[in-house]
């Protein structure tokens, strides 16, 4: 009985240190990847959210006064609470919106109707998302 249980333990085997640590690295490279994809896709949602806001917000001064053209004065108009208005005048306005992603989105908007749509990253070197209309 005893030569039995010798024998069992000299035949049982396992794995070693080297091997158990491949497959640790390997697990941490993998949730590594899965993570930065994530937060890519976060960041890009953020600054759809924020882009979103700012077109509704430019539509509501816009409609302001119901295609009314020669008396369009945006400084009558209410101002959006969901977005930085950053000024409103006679002949246009400026919007601004921080996305929680850190970019900054910028719609300038003349009595003329021109838009100017400006997409920033405060920190420059970066990569930023800007979406479609939106020029970095």
């Amino acid at each position: 009985m005893l030569q039995r249980f010798k024998d069992l333990k000299e035949s049982e085997q396992g794995f070693n240190l080297a091997e158990v640590v491949v497959v640790i690295l390997i697990i941490a490279i993998l949730v590594m990847m899965v993570s930065s994809e994530f937060t890519k896709r976060e960041n890009k949602a953020f600054d759809n959210g924020a882009t979103g806001a700012l077109e509704k917000a430019e539509r509501a001064l816009i409609g302001c006064y119901d295609g009314k053209e020669q008396l369009l004065d945006f400084r009558k108009c209410s101002k959006p609470s969901n977005v930085t208005v950053v000024d409103v005048a006679k002949d246009g306005f400026t919007l601004e919106k921080h996305s929680k992603s850190g970019h900054v989105f910028t719609i300038v908007r003349y009595k003329t109707g021109k838009t100017v749509r400006i997409c920033a990253d405060p920190k420059e070197d970066a990569p930023i998302f800007c979406p479609k209309g939106w020029p970095k």
